[in-house]
């Protein structure tokens, strides 16, 4: 039952799309026909008034300019209804082939009628295949069915055969079952389109925008548990419930905002996947669901990053005269389980496992130790990038039988290797993490691949002055 409410809401969400397709279909088809009018009197008028030819005469003036009176109201209707104005699309089976029947069997007598009857054919065929652009179905079948009937009595006019009457129905409903075909496509393009758009944004929410494309392109394969060694990540705002007290509701909702925005800008831009907020709290990981061999040192990048953005960011609660903000984080590497987890009725990708309690426990842990960043032993085992660790004091962990052995980060431009991930700079964090796709920063990352472990490649070296930041 939950399911069939969600699939009603995503058919809901599907059909406004395309009934606001037809509603611009059909104003399109009011201007079309109004271009037609106008220029099919002007036609007239020049052959019928001003050159007297036979064949344009017969009254088609007259015709023709009811015509345009009749194509300039629906034009205008259909402006002002707005919303309701897909309803007109059936002018073109009340209005449209009517009139062409009328103007050609009004000219009968003046040329062949034979001929006359079998231009009508072609005619009423190409209203048929112009009320396929209002998406309306019924409508096709209307033009179809009105279209046969009045070419039969033009063709029992111009005595021609029953064979030919046969045939030219057979040919006008192949036009329309054709376009109904066509229609079918196109519906199910948009509603392909539509599903695919939300799953792209639905996990936009969690992945930076080139794993979500990659990860939109590949099969549900991010919805299955499987167990992945990545590195955790825990961030939370010191003193936060005590400030948060004397602000007023509005002005808090607003800090945090902008807080987590400035943070989840360097998770993404490092590859990270954000698993979840808590409140002010923070946790993501490094290593899924795109493989990537090198997340300690992206989760390691990102921590010193974080703390940077956070310094450029209290900068602007200084000048405004407001207190800045600290905040501590943990890191820990490890075998975790990762998966789309949870209930039919609310399922999230998350990792679990003790390696994400060891985190969360770093994370508390820097307050005590008066330290910005704590990582584990397995996690400065793995990194191999430009920084230097100070084995901080041993503190018992709540949950663990023993001390844990933690260590205090430094960036060190001497330390470790310079490539990769720490061939970033903190400016390029912005562009990364804001891209709608792997092209949309031009030169500054390569288009991602099916077979990449890691999606943020740079294409040119940053400076070195960067990576000593």
């Amino acid at each position: 039952m939950i399911w069939s409410r969600l699939g009603r809401r995503q058919k809901s969400a599907m059909a406004s799309a395309i009934d606001r397709e037809q509603e611009q279909s059909v104003r399109r088809v009011n201007a079309i026909r109004f271009a037609g009018a106008s220029g099919l009197l002007g036609l007239y008028a020049v052959l019928d008034l001003l050159l007297q030819q036979a064949e344009w005469g017969a009254g088609g003036v007259r015709i023709v300019a009811s015509y345009w009176l009749i194509a300039g109201a629906l034009f205008l209707g259909g402006r002002r209804l707005g919303g309701r104005g897909s309803v007109l699309g059936v002018a073109i089976a009340l209005v449209d082939v009517p009139f062409i029947f009328v103007l050609l069997y009004s000219t009968m007598g003046t040329g062949s009628a034979a001929g006359t009857a079998g231009f009508a054919v072609g005619v009423f065929a190409l209203f048929i295949i112009l009320s396929a652009i209002t998406l309306q179905r019924p409508l096709v079948v209307a033009c179809a069915v009105v279209g046969s009937a009045l070419e039969i009595v033009l063709q029992v006019t111009a005595g021609v055969t029953v064979g030919a009457m046969v045939a030219t129905v057979l040919l006008l409903s192949l036009v329309a079952a054709t376009c109904a075909y066509l229609m079918g496509r196109f519906r199910f393009l948009i509603e392909t389109t539509a599903r695919d758009q939300l799953r792209l944004d639905r996990m936009g929410r969690y992945f930076s925008p080139a794993v979500a494309e990659l990860l939109s392109q590949a099969r549900e394969q991010q919805a299955l548990g499987e167990s992945r060694e990545l590195t955790v990540l825990f961030s939370d705002i010191r003193g936060f419930t005590t400030l948060a007290e004397s602000m007023p509701s509005e002005a808090v909702v607003r800090l945090l905002n902008d807080y987590l925005t400035c943070m989840v800008d360097v998770i993404f831009a490092a590859g990270g996947t954000l698993d979840k907020f808590m409140g002010d709290g923070i946790m993501a990981y490094f290593g899924a669901p795109i493989e990537q061999p090198d997340h300690a040192d992206r989760a390691m990048w990102c921590a010193l990053h974080m703390q940077e953005a956070l310094h450029r960011f209290n900068l602007a609660r200084e000048e405004a005269g407001v207190p800045a903000l600290k905040i501590g984080v943990g890191l820990h590497s490890g075998q975790v389980i990762v998966g789309d987890i949870g209930s039919p009725r609310r399922r999230e990708y998350t990792a679990i496992g003790d390696v994400v309690n060891v985190a969360s426990r770093l994370e508390a842990l820097t307050k005590q130790l008066a330290s910005p960043i704590l990582v584990s032993e397995t996690t400065k085992a793995r990194i191999r990038g430009p920084v230097k660790f100070v084995q901080a004091p041993e503190v018992p962990i709540r949950g663990r039988s023993g001390p844990l052995t933690v260590f205090v980060p430094a960036l060190d431009p001497a330390a470790g290797e310079l490539a990769g991930i720490w061939l970033r700079d903190h400016e390029s964090i912005l562009a990364l993490a804001q891209a709608a796709d792997s092209t949309a920063v031009g030169e500054t990352i390569e288009s991602v691949g099916a077979d990449d472990s890691n999606p943020w490649l740079a294409k040119k070296r940053a400076p070195a002055s960067a990576a000593s930041r």
